[in-house]
């Protein structure tokens, strides 16, 4: 696992965590139609100033969501990528943290190089939107081709490929959240 994932790898423990664990913000749901795991992270939960914190906290769940391929192989995931759910509904400002977004950055450049196969940005505010301007230069190209943003709390290019039991409530399926950490002490 470790030539996968880049040498250094940091580690994650649910006792280093606590801080960030609550309120739960990132969410790890299950599999996809084409067997990737979904993962959900609430932007709003965010609490600016815990960037180191919350770049754990990110890497936590990608383990978490990499184990979860590993466990429940699918032959149209042979690379056990995952899709990811940034929900930015009730997105503030005050909730933009620029170190944050720079260290995620460079944990998933050097960490989990190629795991990210969808990358869906659900229900931009307008004040979002200026961050985006922003933001998007520095973001690679491979990444940036990877986004969609999708409107509206229940998104129909969602559920095309998140089955009901998977895809939350809120955002037009029929499942409840399932916090990273419980995830993985189900596993």
């Amino acid at each position: 696992r470790a030539a996968e994932i880049g040498p250094g790898h940091p580690t994650f423990d649910e006792a280093s965590l606590a801080p960030v664990l609550d309120p739960p913000r990132i969410f790890l749901q299950g599999l996809d139609d084409r067997g990737r795991p979904v993962l959900l992270i609430r932007v709003r939960f965010h609490t600016r100033g815990r960037a180191e914190e919350t770049a754990r906290l990110v890497g936590y769940a990608l383990d978490a969501a990499y184990a979860a391929a590993v466990r429940s192989p699918h032959p149209a995931n042979p690379g056990r990528r995952l899709v990811l759910l940034l929900d930015l509904r009730g997105f503030r400002l005050a909730a933009a943290d620029p170190r944050a977004l720079g260290s995620l950055a460079t944990m998933l450049t050097n960490h989990y190089p190629e795991r990210l196969d969808q990358f869906y940005m659900v229900g931009a505010p307008a004040v979002f939107w200026g961050l985006w301007r922003l933001m998007q230069p520095f973001i690679v190209p491979g990444v940036k081709a990877k986004i969609r943003f999708v409107r509206g709390s229940a998104p129909p290019e969602l559920a095309a490929f998140i089955p009901p039991d998977v895809l939350p409530a809120d955002m037009g399926g029929g499942a409840q959240l399932v916090p990273v950490e419980a995830s993985v002490a189900a596993a």
